[in-house]
């Protein structure tokens, strides 16, 4: 093999897999640095492997424009970069009512917090996604995703072979190291058992924080070793086929220990159409050969695992009165309400935790940062133009797996691999938000990659402008987790918490910790302007009893016990236990 068969066959492919290890070591993507790093490096390889070597057939008719992968992802940096770009105020009322008035008010309580030498206020620059820190995690997640997928359509075959074995072998390991976890070795608050994270439930797996994403991403890859092993034994590669086998029952068993019944549906369902469509697409052989290790699976599970998870599993054949399904879909009936509010352009790509509270109308504890429904999320966050990105892309990726049946030198089991994964993804995504987890997106674009043909366009502008905006991401990576994680609101200063506002202006904690810290300060003056910030809290949180029990406890402290009555009355109508102070049952 020579040096240029290298370069644009395992060279670029290593060095997925490398970014891929890498995120996975540093939790799977949850820190700015780790997530912003990575798109940068594979933007990087994007334009690495721009060149004649890798393009189509010369001799085939080019695809409609529509279809060509390179202007989805262009358009896709355009709208997000729209959402981002900071604008005066002024300017923002350009964008709609309701936006104007929630940055007229942080600009309005900002300058009077600074006439009265409370702090030095930041720019008063305010973005048309209402989570700046939250849209810019999704840009660096689509800058990756994307980049995996240029990457993958430029290879070699062999290129796309390695590639694609090493990502299941990969995901084997990181199933193997969750399945620990979760039987064995248990990680408490940890990551890898070394690396400290935040109280989450149900609890961290391997490198994920949520143990139902852990679930999700060894569904994710399962099909592709299933297609992997069957293909081997086809070809009576026998140790290949033990080794790949070995691999889709590690990840095959991962999903139910992790209790993630979406995932365990998602991963049931790609199952059960890959042979039909093996079948119906000629490849009868490799279909049939995929019931051994499929009958293997199903063996193992019976002995080994479903009798340790026969409670949770047993829930999904009355799904409709499980309380985790009760919950989700009346957060996706109240998550539906937003969208009158943002029709065209959304509220801004993961801003949901900041605009779903002013909405809700259940009182139940605990932060909801997602809808549990991803396409409910991406109508509410990303508006009718977000809607109609997602379709494209969908269409266009579709377009290019057709295309790609048609060349003679595709080779069928890429083809099935992204298939299974699509399937996967596609159903888990109706009660989850796993492609907001960059290792699982990023991996997701990979599967995707490797079935595509390789890309007409000689012009690799959206790769130039990918790489341009991730060193802007890199330098940004710390606002990117310190301005949208409440742990670490909680423990900001003022000058933080007001460049919070101005990112996020109707974030609840937001308003919430700067009134607190406020308050602590001893002037009077400053105090009461304190309790108009967290008053303001409750404005995007009115559902939240704790909160107004903490208002009215500062109310109060200030001695307005008018208003103090009313924060506990309004905590009272939410939880009957919560009672009246006596200071204000004796009117004193």
């Amino acid at each position: 093999m020579n040096i240029t068969s290298l370069r644009y066959s395992l060279l670029p492919a290593t060095l997925i897999l490398m970014v891929l290890l890498l995120l996975a070591a540093a939790g799977a993507g949850i820190y700015g640095w780790s997530l912003a790093g990575a798109a940068l490096l594979l933007a990087l390889t994007t334009l690495l492997v721009h060149g004649p070597v890798a393009q189509a057939d010369p001799a085939a008719p080019l695809p409609p424009r529509w279809q060509r992968i390179e202007w989805v992802y262009l358009a896709a940096l355009s709208f997000l970069l729209l959402m981002l770009i900071p604008l005066p105020l002024s300017l923002t009322a350009m964008s709609g009512g309701e936006r104007y008035d929630q940055n007229m008010i942080v600009a309005t309580r900002l300058q009077q917090a600074a006439a009265l030498d409370a702090l030095d206020p930041p720019a008063l620059l305010f973005s048309l996604t209402r989570n700046r820190a939250g849209t810019m995690r999704v840009l660096a997640i689509c800058i990756g995703a994307f980049s995996c997928v240029l990457v993958g359509s430029r290879l070699s075959m062999s290129g796309r072979r390695f590639l694609l074995r090493g990502l299941i072998l990969g995901g084997a390991l990181i199933a193997g190291a969750g399945i620990l976890s979760l039987t064995s070795f248990p990680q408490g608050d940890t990551l890898w058992w070394w690396i400290t994270i935040p109280h989450i439930l149900p609890g961290p797996a391997a490198c994920f924080a949520n143990q139902n994403h852990f679930g999700g991403f060894a569904a994710l890859l399962c099909p592709a070793a299933l297609v992997a092993a069957a293909y081997d034994i086809s070809r009576r590669r026998w140790l290949a086929a033990i080794l790949m086998s070995l691999c889709a029952l590690t990840m095959a068993a991962a999903v139910p220990l992790s209790e993630s019944r979406g995932g365990v549906v998602a991963i049931v369902g790609s199952i059960l159409l890959l042979p039909i469509l093996l079948y119906r697409m000629g490849h009868r052989r490799i279909g049939l050969w995929l019931l051994l290790p499929l009958l293997a699976i199903v063996l193992t599970l019976s002995i080994a695992v479903l009798p340790r998870v026969s409670d949770s599993m047993q829930t999904l054949l009355r799904p409709t009165q499980t309380a985790s399904l009760q919950s989700r879909m009346q957060v996706w009936r109240e998550a539906l309400r937003i969208w009158p509010h943002y029709p065209i352009l959304g509220s801004g790509p993961n801003s949901f935790h900041t605009t779903y509270p002013i909405y809700r109308h259940s009182s139940a504890s605990g932060q909801r940062t997602h809808a549990e429904n991803l396409y409910v999320e991406t109508l509410v966050d990303s508006g009718t133009i977000g809607c109609l990105l997602v379709l494209w892309a969908l269409a266009a990726g579709l377009a290019g797996l057709r295309r790609s049946r048609r060349v003679p030198s595709t080779d069928p089991f890429l083809f099935f691999a992204a298939t299974g994964a699509l399937i996967v993804a596609a159903i888990h995504a109706l009660v989850d938000f796993a492609p907001y987890v960059p290792l699982y997106s990023l991996t997701l674009g990979a599967l995707i990659g490797v079935a595509l043909p390789p890309p007409s366009s000689r012009r690799p502008v959206a790769a130039y402008a990918a790489v341009g905006l991730s060193v802007v991401l890199c330098f940004w990576a710390p606002a990117m987790e310190k301005r949208d994680s409440i742990y670490h609101l909680y423990k900001s200063d003022m000058a933080s918490l007001s460049r919070a506002l101005v990112w996020a202006p109707s974030s609840q904690h937001a308003w919430l910790h700067a009134g607190r810290r406020l308050t602590k300060q001893y002037p009077p003056p400053i105090q009461r302007l304190g309790e108009r910030f967290m008053t303001q809290s409750m404005v995007y949180d009115p559902q939240n009893y704790r909160h107004w029990i903490k208002l009215g406890d500062l109310r109060l402290k200030l001695n307005d016990h008018d208003g103090a009555r009313e924060a506990y009355e309004r905590a009272h109508a939410l939880r009957s236990w919560v009672g009246m102070p006596t200071r204000l049952k004796e009117g004193t």
